[in-house]
């Protein structure tokens, strides 16, 4: 399938997850938790072991493993990567619904318990489902670990992206391209130090963007 074909399917999907009454792109999302320090707290779990620990955390949708009315996936924050399980009967079906019209890419927010399956991963047992962005393109097939150098064409007198593209939605979206791809290359040295420093300027300019507009989708933990 052409990425032409993808997109327009992803499109198809959005108008059908419009359709169940859910907003694609809401305003909020209250994060609790960052995958990384899930996996610190609780490594020492056994298989099979369940908690009664909720957490409520949100990233990109790397995954799917579909088993009818239930499906195992894996999500990815800024920290790091966690497996969860999702039933039918524990979120219901409207958000089942949802489930089925995500696709990888896609940014969303669960909440639930933490638990250790039979082969001992560590995995989010999901009472809600949310999602926080529908992505209509498709993920570059080397997103997931991203190793290649990266050209960028910097401008050489300060850049002042707040004021260049307010209210530019495309440009926005680039932004989180960049802001995604700082986080997955900063700890590899891929960067140069100008590259680095250049795509930080970017993310405090957006947030200058996001507060001038009264608009809060970050909580306290940064998302």
């Amino acid at each position: 399938m052409s990425e032409e074909d993808l997109i327009k399917e992803r499109i198809r999907k959005l108008e059908e997850i419009k359709k169940l009454g859910i907003n694609p792109y809401p305003y909020t999302y209250k994060v609790t938790d960052c995958i990384k320090d899930i996996k610190e707290k609780f490594s020492d779990l056994k298989e099979e072991e369940k908690t009664e620990t909720k957490v409520s955390i949100a990233g990109r949708l790397m995954s799917m493993r579909k088993m009818g009315k239930a499906a195992f996936a894996n999500i990815k924050d800024t920290s790091g990567n966690i497996q969860f399980y999702i039933r039918k009967d524990d979120v219901g079906e409207k958000n089942f619904k949802l489930f089925k019209l995500l696709d990888i890419g896609d940014i969303i927010g669960i909440e639930g318990t933490i638990f250790k399956t039979k082969t001992g991963e560590l995995s989010i047992y999901t009472n809600n489902l949310q999602l926080l962005t529908k992505s209509l393109r498709p993920l570059h097939e080397k997103f997931n670990g991203l190793k290649a150098k990266l050209e960028f064409n910097l401008p050489e007198d300060n850049i002042d992206f707040k004021h260049s593209v307010l209210g530019n939605t495309y440009h926005a979206c680039l932004f989180e391209f960049a802001s995604l791809i700082r986080n997955e290359l900063k700890y590899n040295g891929e960067l140069s130090e100008k590259e680095f420093v250049y795509l930080e300027k970017l993310q405090e300019q957006f947030y200058d963007i996001l507060q001038d507009r009264g608009i809060n989708i970050f909580d306290e933990r940064g998302f």
